[in-house]
């Protein structure tokens, strides 16, 4: 997340959940609010009573970089979207929300391996992700505006 200070980077990931569910219940299709705190999924809702579990993101260098970072990897074992759960990701993106489906994310990522530039970074360096090109990003995610 950029401070690299575990605990600073949990309170503001808890931030950005809440803002997520602010923006979700700004739809009145929307209902049933849950926070997880599993590695499974973020937040648990219900839309038009279909229940949906919601892993969420927050990219805080994109604006600089033109990029999103999609987690691959976290000390040498596959995390991020290889291996969620969730129905859905959204990124927060500065006062965007962007909603995918991990399987729509993973085939761009195999589609495109050989285009998309791999890092190390986050969490002291130990975690490996893909940098996806702003626009590329936003073939693969839809913006859901805040009502």
């Amino acid at each position: 997340m950029g401070n690299y200070n575990f605990q600073k980077d949990l309170e503001r990931a808890k931030e950005c959940e809440k803002k997520v569910v602010e923006m979700l219940q700004s739809h009145p299709i929307n209902t049933d609010f849950e926070f997880n705190n599993d590695a499974k999924y973020d937040i648990k809702y219900k839309c038009e009573g279909n229940e949906i579990t919601l892993e969420v993101k927050e990219d805080l260098m994109w604006e600089k970089t033109g990029n999103v970072a999609i987690e691959l990897q976290s000390r040498g074992k596959p995390s991020g979207i290889c291996t969620s759960v969730a129905d859905r990701w959204c990124y927060v993106l500065g006062d965007e929300f962007w909603f995918g489906k991990p399987g729509d994310i993973r085939l761009f990522l195999i589609q495109h391996w050989d285009r998309i530039r791999r890092v190390k970074g986050g969490d002291d360096g130990t975690s490996f992700m893909a940098l996806v090109k702003l626009e590329d990003f936003k073939e693969i995610f839809t913006r859901i505006p805040k009502i």
